[in-house]
């Protein structure tokens, strides 16, 4: 099988066919064809519509000026660079393999998935709706996505404003005390595990000895259960919140966003504050929270 068509049949797997005035409308065989008629010296004359530079899918995820724009602005935060790719394998295998306990799920092998799909949507688009090519557009789409797996240690603003919140509550629901702060720039997951080591630093001043964890982050809950070292950024981290465990007894399990209101409120109010606040009393909305968990009863969220 020739280069083109293992690319061309990558792709293909991952693409569903846009539709456009109600019926479905397979747009990708355009280039699909295109490829196919290269590979027998015939060259058709379709042109990218952001640079006006011959069309093929390589061009479209990842040569075209928009493309490259995209690419680079989640590239800086990850450091993660990629240098004249030949086919859609040599952009994923950089982003594959670029940390110790990166797996099926993780943010790493999801996000240059969604940056392709984005770029392919962004693409039909201008074709068919005719409409312009902004690279902006296409980030706000793919941040939308992720803000969608939004965790307590929460990262807004493009993974530049972290902050943190936890509640500890003795085993009749009442609090003992809750926290909230704002980290600053640093990523989900390092927002995660800032928000637990501050948490577990917060037991420690109370003399709590006892402590069952819930975090509707599974990925972290999973690192510390098989004991990952974590990348470069989250490696000493890790280490602190080991030392803190090692001091305790403690469990530590995955709890859904829906059942972690109350933290997912003060991870919120984190984002408005400048330095850690600790309290002993929960005032309004979070007291009604609390109150509602307390009986077992759900919270309903209006917006």
């Amino acid at each position: 099988m020739k280069r083109s068509e293992v690319v061309s049949s990558l792709v293909r797997v991952r693409i569903s066919y846009p539709r456009t005035k109600g019926r479905s409308t397979p747009v990708i065989n355009w280039i699909l064809v295109e490829l196919r008629m290269k590979s027998k010296g015939f060259h058709l004359a379709s042109k990218c519509l952001c640079c006006c530079s011959e069309e093929s899918l390589l061009h479209v995820i990842w040569e075209g000026t928009v493309a490259q724009q995209v690419w680079n602005f989640f590239a800086k935060f990850f450091q993660i660079y990629v240098h004249n790719p030949q086919n859609v394998l040599h952009i994923l295998h950089p982003w594959y393999y670029s940390g110790d306990y990166v797996k099926p799920g993780h943010i790493r092998i999801l996000l240059p998935l969604l940056i392709m799909w984005f770029l392919w949507v962004e693409r039909n688009d201008a074709k068919h709706k005719e409409l312009k090519m902004y690279p902006n557009r296409v980030i706000w789409r793919i941040m939308r996505m992720l803000r969608q797996l939004y965790q307590d240690g929460s990262s807004k603003e493009a993974f530049q404003n972290a902050a943190s919140g936890g509640v500890l509550r003795d085993h009749t629901s009442t609090m003992i005390f809750g926290f909230f702060e704002n980290f600053g720039p640093y990523s989900s997951i390092q927002a995660e595990l800032m928000a637990l080591h501050r948490g577990l630093l917060l037991c420690n001043e109370y003399n709590i000895s006892r402590v069952w964890i819930e975090m509707d982050a599974k990925a972290i809950v999973q690192m510390l259960h098989k004991g990952h070292k974590g990348s470069s950024r989250t490696r000493y981290l890790l280490s602190s919140i080991h030392q803190c465990l090692s001091g305790i007894s403690y469990r530590i399990s995955h709890i859904h966003r829906q059942g972690n209101q109350a933290v997912d409120y003060l991870s919120n109010k984190g984002h408005t504050h400048q330095n850690l606040q600790v309290f002993s009393e929960a005032e309004g909305e979070l007291k009604g929270m609390i109150r509602l968990d307390k009986s077992n009863l759900p919270y309903v969220h209006f917006k």
